[in-house]
Order: structure tokens, then C-alpha cells, then sequence
């Protein structure tokens, strides 16, 4: 592999650690509407307060959520395309 391919793909492995964390955030975390009808996301304290809920409110968008979507099929996308040119390399170095 060339050390412009190990750049891309440490690159974009970095890339799926930080889209992974946000979409377990948004998955894996109760989501809620309040009164004022406004969306929100509950995440967990690292330091709950003894009798307190161990959650606290995030408000969160529809668009920040498509935002997100959109970004994880950006991200496989170019993850394709650093697979398909680490292919191509291998069947250059083989000939």
C-alpha cells in the first residue's frame, strides 16, 4: 500500500470514529419531545447527583439528524472509493 493510501485511510478511519460516536449518541439514547414541542435527546450524566435523574437534555433538529445521515453516506462513499483505489493498487504491484 502506498503512504498516500495508509493517509486516506487512516484519514477516514479516523472520519467513522467520530461518525459512530454521534450516531450512537442519537440511537442508542432516549428521545423526547418537551411541552414547548421542542425535540430532545437524553444523555446519560457521567456523575449522577444521589435522588437526580441520571439524564440530562440535549435539544436536537430534524435537520441536524439528516445532517448526520448525510455525512455517514458521504463517509461510505469515500470509503468505497479508498477500498476500490487500495484494489487497484494491489492488482498494479501484482503485474
Amino acid at each position: 500500500m502506498t503512504d498516500d493510501l495508509n493517509s486516506r485511510l487512516n484519514d477516514e478511519l479516523k472520519t467513522y470514529v467520530a461518525l459512530a460516536e454521534e450516531r450512537n449518541e442519537l440511537l442508542h439514547n432516549p428521545i423526547g419531545r418537551s411541552v414547548e414541542n421542542q425535540v430532545y435527546i437524553m444523555l446519560r450524566k457521567t456523575l449522577a447527583e444521589p435522588g437526580a435523574l441520571p439524564y440530562h437534555s440535549k435539544p436536537i433538529t430534524a435537520s441536524e439528524i439528516n445532517d448526520l445521515s448525510e455525512r455517514i453516506r458521504n463517509f461510505n462513499l469515500t470509503l468505497r472509493a479508498v477500498e476500490s483505489a487500495i484494489g487497484d493498487a494491489k492488482v498494479r504491484a501484482s503485474q
